[in-house]
């Protein structure tokens, strides 16, 4: 889930990834990717403020709960900045729209996210 506040309204993209199976082509949808790709694109070059969040487990036994990771980043001045584990509790576990704590989501852990990869790009 990508998620950027702008001036005029704020964007947000999430894209669904599943390990392949043979019925289909691994990988996301291309549409959904695309539109991913674009808010995250968009979010960085603003410099606007979001985030990033990152949600993944393993498949379980039957009956038992499916355990997932959940790691965030912070998006600013075009910049990506890894959360750590506090910060992305503190996140999930808040509501946006009244700041009042929730209870953590059962069989899910939240990490600290990595530092992205230092790129070279022109103009950055």
């Amino acid at each position: 889930m990508c998620s950027v506040l702008l001036p005029d309204a704020p964007l947000s993209a999430n894209l669904p990834v599943e390990p392949p199976r043979s019925s289909r082509p691994p990988g996301p949808p291309e549409r959904q990717a695309a539109v991913f790709c674009t808010v995250l694109a968009v979010a960085l070059a603003a410099g606007a403020a979001g985030g990033l969040v990152l949600r993944s487990g393993a498949e379980a036994p039957p009956g038992a709960t499916p355990r997932q990771e959940v790691r965030g980043w912070r998006l600013a001045g075009g910049r990506l900045v890894p959360l750590g584990e506090a910060e992305v509790f503190a996140a999930y576990c808040t509501d946006p729209t009244t700041g009042e704590p929730l209870p953590p989501e059962h069989g899910v852990r939240y990490r600290p996210a990595p530092r992205p990869p230092a790129g070279d790009c022109p103009g950055a």
